[in-house]
């Protein structure tokens, strides 16, 4: 609870106190609050996981549809580009493959696909190391959608594989580090899809989940074209530091925080 909700409460104040100081410039100050309006999101995200969380043993609280319309590549992007700050800091690249057409406006329930997308990413970063990649495919095919996302990141040892989708399971790299529900949770959502959701993974050689869900309101011919790959927050390089100048280590495992 400390690590999910008081840290990033922590760090807002922390932005809010920066920029009582007047001593910023302006894209100083602007660049400060975009961070802190991600790490809200982010926060939200959290409390409605953990409310989802809550009425599932009350209610089949993920049968229930929430329909839109809305345009699936725009959502796709938009989806991706809520990760920029946290891929930027560990200069991680993400790729994306989908044939998903630019014009395309689907009727779905966005928010469930937001819970899957946010949860299989944000465990795909958090367990990347620095410069690596991570790809994501999003495919409609045969009336289903197919979605990978995978890393390069340090791996899951076999014996784990299935013990990750259980409520609480945290894997001993990220013990302390959220409630351990995200994965529950979109086997859930996958399940109430009547779809299926497979890991493939070894110990540091990355990790890849693949969902594939039936979806019966494709129009294929609308929604489907040639398959483009885009590249978001391609990697920087780094000048060489000067090593005369004198180092300070600071240990935290809140990015934001530091």
């Amino acid at each position: 609870m400390t690590h999910e909700f008081k840290t990033p409460v922590s760090v807002n104040l922390g932005y809010l106190d920066l920029i009582k100081t007047n001593i910023l410039k302006p894209k100083e100050i602007t660049g400060y609050i975009d961070v802190s309006a991600k790490i809200n999101r982010k926060l939200l995200t959290t409390l409605e996981d953990l409310l989802t969380f809550i009425k599932l043993d009350q209610n089949d609280a993920l049968t229930i549809e929430h329909l839109k319309e809305e345009n699936l590549f725009n959502f796709l992007h938009a989806e991706i580009q809520k990760f920029e700050h946290s891929c930027s800091i560990q200069n991680i690249t993400i790729h994306l493959m989908t044939n998903v057409s630019p014009e395309y406006v689907f009727k779905f329930d966005y928010s469930k696909l937001s819970k899957i997308l946010n949860n299989l990413l944000t465990n795909a970063i958090k367990f990347s190391k620095n410069d690596q990649a991570i790809h994501v495919t999003f495919m409609l095919q045969d009336n289903h959608i197919i979605i990978k996302v995978k890393d390069e990141g340090i791996g899951i040892d076999k014996k784990l594989h299935e013990k990750i989708f259980n409520r609480f399971y945290q894997v001993k790299q990220n013990e302390g580090n959220g409630f351990g529900i995200g994965l529950f949770l979109v086997k859930n959502i996958v399940a109430a899809w009547n779809g299926t959701i497979d890991v493939e993974s070894e110990l540091d050689k990355g990790t890849t989940f693949s969902i594939k869900a039936p979806v019966s309101s494709i129009s294929e011919a609308e929604a489907i074209n040639e398959i483009v790959e885009i590249d978001f927050f391609e990697k920087e390089t780094h000048e060489a530091i000067n090593a005369d100048v004198v180092k300070i280590l600071i240990v935290e495992n809140q990015l934001e925080m530091i």
